[in-house]
């Protein structure tokens, strides 16, 4: 019987070293200790000191009421506090008993000889402490130290970790709150700019409708004119930019439109400035559009632009217009160098530029972010497609269930 009894014990007890590898918290602990230290050795009372983020903490149970308990009355150490202190300083069990109460307790060190981490105390009546009894209990208390130190050394890991996380975040507001600024603060310089750009660009004007001027001074003006003008689209980019970014994006202006008259409009104009845009108009009439004209003129103005500048110079830049079910679709396409693969997901991001003639002048790489902008208050999306065969296509596509009225 003894031997059985044994047996039994060892086999308990090496369940309760393995069970000590998994633990991850105090708690986990503390309920491992009140619920399976009995297995070990029969106890009445059992009172632990453990570490905890303010020192140590003191947890007890008693076998009648089941549960441990916290402990924050330092007087509850009175009649244990000796052994449990004593078995801390010397690493090694106290065993004692108490005539008053005929009870006896051991107290035992939680970790080595050279490294403590708390101690554990079981009381019990009437019956003293074995040799086998205390060898158990050391083999225990041993691996709870072991547990004591894997649980320190996760709660040091996650404090570092989101120290780590406080930090990035930290950072990462600061950053926010400082692009922020440098997009307001662009946003207030480009709107002062445009009156004294608008009055320059009216001065050369007025100076060029006067008198005869010689030809040198006429191409003086009309540079001044020229960079006034790109000066200003510069500036109404940057705007539109800030406006996209710092507020709830664009400002769209919705209103009844004819898309024929619309389109014949824009291109018109851009022949003016790209004399080689071509567009067919479809066979049939477009018929009207809830949308706003100007916006429209703006991105497919910075299309045809874009178009102009990184296609094939001198080769023809198509602008279609047509509606199909479900959308309205504006595209523009041109022959050239395909756009690189690994640019198409960037394509429409600001301060993004593809390849280029390096003798040509461009603006800042807002034109696509724009354009994305303006596609996005009407609720609609803008997609490109590029290849050797068929040429770079940009193609803005709006909902007609939210922008199309069809009039008689």
């Amino acid at each position: 019987m003894e031997i059985r009894e044994a047996l039994t014990r060892q086999s308990l007890l090496l369940e309760f070293i393995s069970e000590c590898v998994s633990l991850q918290t105090v708690p986990e602990l503390t309920k491992l200790v009140t619920t399976r230290l009995h297995w070990i050795c029969d106890y009445d009372t059992c009172t632990t000191l453990l570490p905890d983020l303010d020192g140590l903490s003191l947890w007890s149970q008693d076998r009648k009421v089941g549960a441990a308990a916290q402990i924050d009355d330092e007087s509850c150490l009175s009649r244990h506090g000796t052994a449990l202190r004593d078995a801390m300083a010397k690493g090694s069990p106290t065993v004692a008993h108490y005539d008053d109460s005929d009870m006896s307790v051991a107290a035992l060190p939680l970790g080595s000889r050279t490294e403590v981490h708390g101690a554990l105390c079981i009381a019990r009546a009437a019956k003293g402490f074995s040799q086998g009894d205390i060898r158990h209990l050391l083999h225990a208390c041993s691996a709870l130290g072991g547990a004591l130190v894997r649980i320190a050394a996760l709660a040091a890991e996650r404090k570092a970790e989101q120290a780590v996380k406080l930090a990035e975040s930290e950072l990462r507001a600061a950053a926010e709150d400082r692009m922020l600024l440098a997009e307001q603060m662009v946003g207030i310089v480009s709107h002062d700019l445009r009156n004294p750009l608008s009055a320059i660009l009216m001065g050369t004007s007025l100076i060029g409708m006067g008198e005869a001027i010689p030809a040198k001074k006429q191409r003086v003006l009309q540079n001044v004119q020229s960079a006034t003008r790109r000066a200003q689209r510069l500036v109404e980019d940057l705007l539109d930019f800030t406006q996209a970014r710092v507020g709830n994006g664009l400002t769209v202006h919705m209103a009844d439109v004819d898309l024929d008259e619309l389109m014949t409009s824009i291109v018109d104009e851009l022949r003016l400035s790209f004399p080689n845009v071509e567009h067919h108009p479809p066979d049939n009439l477009l018929g009207w559009a809830y949308l706003d004209a100007d916006r429209i003129h703006q991105s497919l103005g910075n299309l045809v632009a874009n178009a102009a500048m990184y296609g094939t110079a001198r080769k023809t830049v198509r602008l279609k217009c047509e509606v199909t079910t479900g959308e309205l679709i504006f595209s523009v396409s041109n022959e050239g160098e395909p756009i690189p693969e690994d640019m198409l997901a960037s394509m429409f991001e600001p301060m993004i530029r593809g390849h280029q003639n390096q003798n040509e002048q461009h603006g800042v790489g807002l034109g696509l972010y724009i354009v994305r902008a303006i596609a996005q208050g009407h609720r609609g999306t803008v997609d490109v497609t590029s290849s050797a065969e068929n040429g770079t296509c940009f193609s803005v596509c709006i909902p007609i269930n939210r922008c199309v009225d069809e009039r008689p």
